[in-house]
């Protein structure tokens, strides 16, 4: 079968596991006839201690798993973590080694398909994060910049008028 960018489709719909690590709601294509899109938490451990929102476990049977925030650390189904600020998620006020030396590890497996930064100011954070890793430069190319988006309702922006208006929708 053939995709609409000319390339070979997989013979089988992928079973893909997307998710997050704390109560947001997580954006998603909701239907793509090359995968079914299983959506919820990830983080099953986040209930015993919010700290340990790094982690996650995801049961077998899926093609990929697409996390937010939380590195999948058991299992050898492929994975792709999109982050804001740190990956791992082992911020200044919570930090733990032995969690960053892990999931780092995690990152730099042939498991880790890819790291997506929301933005140049996540990726700079990512690079600092990692800055004396031996394994730096592995790490970045793994790294790209996706902003999230949504839809446009218009084809083309709106006429400006006297007053600029913005709009924030966040958490």
């Amino acid at each position: 079968m053939i995709n609409s960018n000319g390339q070979a489709a997989p013979s089988r719909r992928l079973k893909v596991r997307v998710g997050h690590s704390y109560g947001a709601r997580y954006n998603t294509q909701p239907a793509t006839p090359f995968a079914r899109i299983v959506t919820g938490a990830l983080t099953p451990f986040a209930r015993i201690r919010p700290s340990w929102d790094n982690f996650t476990l995801i049961p077998p049977g899926y093609d990929l798993i697409h996390s937010f925030n939380a590195i999948p650390v058991f299992g050898s189904t492929p994975f792709v973590v999109t982050f804001e600020d740190y990956c791992p998620r082992v911020p200044p006020d919570r930090y733990n080694r032995t969690a960053e030396k892990v999931l780092t590890r995690m990152l730099l497996s042939n498991r880790c398909l890819a790291i997506v930064a929301m933005s140049e100011y996540g990726l700079r954070k990512f690079a600092y994060q990692h800055r004396s890793h031996p394994q730096r430069e592995r790490l970045l190319s793994k790294t790209r910049v996706v902003h999230p988006g949504i839809c446009s309702a218009r084809g083309t922006p709106k006429p400006a008028g006297d007053r600029l208006k913005l709009l924030f929708v966040g958490t």
